[in-house]
């Protein structure tokens, strides 16, 4: 069984090009902070 990223759910064994890159944050994790950010300037 092909190893999967846990998060984006990609083959991980093209190891040229890494899809996730650890320490990034995740799209979600991007949108909380926007919306704090937002509440902040209002």
């Amino acid at each position: 069984m092909e190893r999967r990223d846990p998060i984006t759910n990609v083959p991980t064994d093209d190891g040229d090009v890494p899809v996730y890159l650890p320490g990034t944050p995740t799209l979600s994790f991007v949108r909380t902070i926007e919306r704090a950010i937002d509440m902040l300037r209002r």
